[in-house]
């Protein structure tokens, strides 16, 4: 049922990616990246050498969720950039939300700082799994999504390459 709920998750963050940012590349992009922090975290919680069991089920099913956050912020700004370079649009989106994503970022970390010490297993597990999403989020969307999309994300059409394409 994990598994289940990660493709779920999965299928619906698309489709909000992809109302979000109108783009197909840049929906592929985040969906790319999220993946990346469902294996990173999953990695992590292996390492730690946690059983799969029912409270570490439902922190799986909820992963998806967690992980999209920076990145439809990031890519929705990068899209809204009027820059023409991939590399400019990712800068601007960095200069725009860059600020208010590390700020989400940090004080979510406190809040699931706070969770980890908590003596109920159920509420201890959560915590960390939400701190791990969350960092590992935070720096797979500004360090692998950002300059992917400098990379090959789509750039606006100039107004002299609209005429030409007009009818």
């Amino acid at each position: 049922m994990a598994l289940v709920g990660c493709g779920v998750g999965l299928g619906i963050a698309f489709s909000v990616l992809l109302l979000a940012t109108q783009n197909l590349v840049v929906a592929t992009a985040c969906i790319a990246t999220i993946a990346c922090v469902l294996c990173t975290v999953i990695g992590a919680v292996v390492f730690r050498g946690w059983q799969l069991g029912s409270s570490e089920a439902i922190c799986l099913m909820t992963l998806t969720g967690f992980s999209v956050d920076y990145v439809v912020h990031l890519a929705h700004s990068y899209m809204d950039s009027g820059s023409l370079a991939a590399v400019e649009r990712a800068h601007d989106a960095l200069r725009t939300m860059g600020v208010s994503v590390f700020w989400g970022m940090l004080t979510s970390v406190i809040a699931a700082a706070v969770l980890t010490m908590c003596l109920l297993q159920p509420l201890h597990k959560f915590g960390l799994f939400f701190l791990l999403t969350i960092i590992f989020s935070y720096l797979w969307s500004t360090l692998f999504l950002m300059p992917l999309l400098a990379t090959i994300g789509p750039r606006p059409l100039t107004a002299a390459a609209k005429v030409q394409q007009a009818p």
